[in-house]
């Protein structure tokens, strides 16, 4: 009898444990998504509900990495480059808060290359959030998808006042 009171405790603990880990990892992905400015995009930018990734023209870079104003998404992105805009999507573990975005380039005021310490060139991307206050969320790429969003830019996307060619990388 004393046993199974044991073990009854034992189940109790384990499962307020694992509770207690749920509720902690939501509250982290909601504050992430909130000070990334995620939230803010998401209002104005959220891919409908099951819509495809886009018009087969874009490139897809699975296991990206991006920072948006200062978070770093660290190899959890999906994100898409062409000639509509950037889609950016997280993993579904990370996702909660966080629906699938489609920036069109319309909604990109300023397209930069970047040094970023560490991973190389990039290309930073200064987002409108279209709110009241016309607010902008920075996205800083790197590798790969840097040099395919330098690429895809429309011409109308201003690059710092000046056309393609690009200026030399500024610092992040």
């Amino acid at each position: 009898m004393e046993t199974l009171n044991v073990w009854k405790m034992v189940l109790g603990i384990g499962a307020l444990n694992v509770l207690l880990f749920v509720v902690i990892w939501c509250g982290v992905i909601a504050l992430l998504a909130g000070m990334s400015g995620w939230k803010r995009l998401a209002r104005r930018y959220a891919a409908p509900t099951g819509a495809s990734p886009g018009t087969g023209s874009e490139q897809t870079f699975r296991s990206a990495s991006a920072f948006l104003n200062g978070v770093r998404y660290r190899h959890c992105l999906t994100v898409t480059v062409g000639p509509e805009g950037v889609g950016l999507a997280l993993w579904p573990l990370f996702r909660m808060g966080q629906p699938p975005l489609r920036i069109p380039w319309t909604a990109v005021r300023s397209v930069a290359p970047v040094k970023i310490p560490v991973l190389g060139d990039g290309a930073r991307l200064e987002v409108s959030t279209g709110d009241a206050r016309d607010s902008t969320v920075r996205l800083v790429v790197s590798g790969d998808v840097g040099r395919a969003v330098l690429t895809a830019r429309p011409s109308e996307v201003a690059a710092y006042g000046v056309a393609a060619p690009y200026p030399p990388p500024v610092g992040y």
